[in-house]
């Protein structure tokens, strides 16, 4: 199975649900209804770069929101948290067949509106197949014969 945004995501998730176990996580915006300690994972952005021989560079990037329990201690705990999470998302596993993990890098987070926000990218290569059929042959002539 290839590697794509769903499944980075899922390892994102399997990583914090062992490293905080106490805490809610959510993949998806929540509307109402949100209990603390949480997680919220938001894509942040995407995208690929071609390399030779049908490959491509692909990177996604992540913006995980910690919503921390207690608003008398929430820059405390937001920098605890942000501290773990540099070691816990480090390198994830990700689910399926073959065992897999992914480095994260251009790790960094800040604070905003008593909220953690952690910014993390995992980079991974991709292989396509060639869509276009082999070229053809190609008969060159030189001085007048050809070969």
């Amino acid at each position: 199975m290839p590697i794509d945004t769903n499944l980075i995501l899922d390892g994102i998730s399997l990583a914090l649900r062992e490293a905080f176990p106490e805490s809610q996580i959510y993949a998806e915006g929540v509307k109402q209804g949100l209990s603390t300690p949480a997680f919220i994972l938001q894509l942040a952005d995407a995208g690929q770069a071609a390399q030779p021989v049908g490959r491509w560079q692909c990177q996604s990037s992540f913006d995980i929101v910690y919503f921390p329990k207690s608003p008398l201690r929430e820059r405390e705990e937001c920098c605890d948290t942000a501290a773990r999470l540099f070691s816990v998302l480090e390198v994830i596993a990700l689910p399926g067949e073959p065992p897999r993990k992914l480095r994260g890098n251009g790790m960094s987070f800040r604070i905003e509106d008593g909220l953690l926000h952690f910014l993390i990218s995992y980079s991974h290569s991709l292989r396509r197949e060639n869509r276009e059929g082999a070229m053809e042959t190609l008969k060159i002539q030189e001085g007048g014969s050809l070969k």
